[in-house]
């Protein structure tokens, strides 16, 4: 049987702990341009998560098979029902211990010495996803605006079927940080509990209709954290599926940029996209509540506020 021997470990690029909005997105036509000259590592988050249609209804499936009907050439499909989460956490798409995280990477091939780019198949919002993850833990990343669509538009190499390409060897784990842009249910809780002395802006991601409980949740009850405002995370893509130039004058709600932004949504899905817009706007101090709704709905005593 043959053994692969790691390669040594490499010089990583790190994320300061700051906003630097140079690693957030890259435009698709940039992309494609400059593809052949950096080989970059290109890693697809897509997943299936259905619209529930009725209270609890969740039903998440993987993006693989979206994957191998369509995708940019020479990318690999990332499974966060799988991959890059913690699955003793007790929600779905919890964040990685980061040593788990770097040697997972390790066992992928990836050692932070290759830039890493990250799309999805629509939304934009599983691409954020990754890049929040590696983003916590200091290694850049670049969301590719638009996504497959956007990369087809440009002019971009797909393909589809199983990949011909060879299997990524295991590498040296890169080098990892705990940048602590994720938060807990407690320092949630804590925010709530310091009421008007806390300086922190809770800001749920969701639709608008979704944060009231106007519409049916995945999750044990509607409604949202009390005292939140609301930035829904699609309502920052324009028509092509890319992130705005910069926020409307009512698309902020409110925001201060001058303080703390803990969001949160669902499931912390669509609070990786507003994150990841928060960031390339220049907040400098954004975090997501990691359990989101999923976990804190599911505590009896957690309080919510709803229209239902």
């Amino acid at each position: 049987m043959t053994t692969t021997t790691p390669r040594p470990a490499a010089r990583t690029a790190h994320l300061s702990a700051g906003t630097d909005s140079r690693f957030t997105v890259i435009p698709a036509a940039e992309a494609v341009a400059r593809r052949a000259r950096l080989d970059p590592i290109i890693l697809d988050g897509s997943l299936r998560l259905a619209a529930a249609q009725y209270d609890g209804d969740y039903r998440a499936s993987s993006g693989r098979s979206g994957w191998l009907a369509e995708r940019i050439a020479g990318s690999r499909h990332v499974d966060l029902l799988t991959q890059w989460v913690n699955p003793d956490a007790g929600f779905h798409f919890a964040a990685p211990d980061p040593g788990a995280f770097a040697a997972e990477l390790g066992r992928s091939g990836i050692d932070g010495t290759r830039p890493i780019w990250l799309y999805d198949q629509n939304s934009q919002m599983w691409a954020s996803r990754l890049w929040w993850t590696l983003r916590n833990a200091g290694l850049h990343a670049q969301v590719i605006d638009g996504g497959l669509a956007e990369w087809h538009r440009a002019g971009g190499e797909l393909a589809s079927g199983e990949p011909t390409e060879a299997t990524p060897q295991p590498t040296a784990p890169p080098a990892v940080r705990n940048l602590g842009v994720w938060v807990d249910r407690r320092q949630v809780e804590a925010i709530l509990d310091a009421g008007d002395a806390s300086d922190v802006q809770l800001v749920c991601a969701l639709s608008e209709d979704a944060m009231w409980g106007r519409v049916p949740t995945r999750y044990t009850r509607r409604g949202h954290i009390p005292g939140s405002l609301n930035l829904a995370g699609h309502g920052l893509l324009g028509a092509n599926g890319t992130l705005l130039d910069g926020p409307g004058p009512d698309a902020l709600s409110g925001l201060d940029p001058a303080r703390p932004v803990v969001l949160y949504c669902g499931g912390g899905i669509s609070a990786s996209l507003a994150g990841l817009a928060l960031v390339h706007w220049g907040f400098p101090d954004v975090r997501i509540y990691d359990g989101s709704l999923e976990e804190w709905s599911a505590i009896p005593e957690a309080r919510l506020v709803s229209q239902s």
